[in-house]
Order: C-alpha cells, then sequence, then structure tokens
C-alpha cells in the first residue's frame, strides 16, 4: 500500500497561537510514519487576533507544505456582527482548496478546528470531488467577549420580572357550600 495524501483544514495555525490548533501542530511529525503525507491549509495569521508566537514554527516539519487562505476585514465585518475567521474566510477556503484539489490527488480531507462553519466545505468537496472528510470536532473555549457583538446586542434577552408573580391559589381550597 502507497502512501496516501491528507489535506488538513486547521484555521489557526503557527505562529497563530490558539488552543485548537496545538493537535494538529503536535501530531504532524507523526502523519509521515503512519503511511500519510500531510499538507495544512490555514488562514493567514495577519487576519487573525490570536497571539503570535514565532516559536512555534520551529516544531513544523519542514516537509509539510502550509497553504495561507486570506480573510475578509474583521473591521468591515464586525459592523455586520460576522467577526468570525471561520466565517469571513469561508470563501477563500472554498477558492483555494478547489484549487488544489484539481492539482493533486488526495485521500482525505481532515478538518481539526473550533471554527465549526468551515467544516461545512467537508461535504461541499466530497460531492464535487469525491474526497472523504474526517471532522475532528475540539470543545470551542467560549467567551462572553462575544455577546458585544452588534448582532447579539440586538437579541432579545430575557429579562426578569420587576416584581414576583402572584401566589398561586391553593388548589385544596374549598368551595363555599351551597344553599338550599
Amino acid at each position: 500500500m502507497g502512501v496516501k495524501r491528507v489535506l488538513i483544514i486547521s484555521p489557526y495555525f503557527p505562529p497563530s497561537n490558539a488552543a485548537d490548533m496545538q493537535r494538529i501542530r503536535m501530531s504532524l511529525p507523526y502523519f509521515k510514519d503512519f503511511g500519510w503525507d500531510a499538507e495544512v491549509v490555514s488562514i493567514d495569521p495577519k487576519h487573525s487576533d490570536k497571539v503570535k508566537d514565532d516559536y512555534l514554527l520551529e516544531s513544523i516539519p519542514d516537509d509539510i507544505p502550509v497553504h495561507m487562505v486570506q480573510a475578509f476585514s474583521k473591521k468591515w465585518t464586525s459592523k455586520f456582527g460576522l467577526g468570525s475567521i471561520a466565517l469571513r474566510s469561508l470563501w477563500f477556503y472554498r477558492q483555494k482548496v478547489n484549487g488544489l484539489l484539481k492539482q493533486k490527488q488526495y485521500d482525505l480531507i481532515y478538518f481539526s478546528t473550533t471554527q465549526f462553519p468551515v467544516c461545512i466545505l467537508g461535504a461541499y468537496w466530497k460531492n464535487r470531488f469525491g474526497i472523504p472528510y474526517v471532522i475532528d470536532l475540539q470543545d470551542p473555549w467560549h467567551s462572553l467577549l462575544r455577546l458585544r457583538s452588534p448582532l447579539m446586542r440586538q437579541l432579545p434577552t430575557r429579562r426578569r420580572p420587576k416584581r414576583s408573580p402572584r401566589r398561586p391559589r391553593s388548589t385544596s381550597q374549598r368551595r363555599p357550600e351551597a344553599r338550599s
């Protein structure tokens, strides 16, 4: 059995220091040991809000191709409530990976991320190119800061009543007896 090719979709990747890229970063050296040639498609770090750590790049094997995609500017998309890097990069991912899949033969597309909207492209690529995909769902680390986006502020919120509701009447109250 020959070497298989896997295309890894990981929106965050070194030098962006995000929790969800650590699994890919640490496993990349072992793909070849198990018979896989890996390539990574990631979002250009200039579009990421994550802290940059260039030392992380030293842990990436030199023979692993890393393809970068662009993303729409958060400065503009956040005005419409679209701050998610997954949504801002979706179109660019589609274009870049379509090009890669036309150029080379891959045996698997592997998503590993907390940026779940990009995973919708797996079904698209399977239908268009016939390549199976795996989604490695990771628990997102939520933050209440997301509630500050313009879209989230417009959503209705539940409010407490100003005063407590009336005490319910007892269901065992005696009815007044009928007079005969």
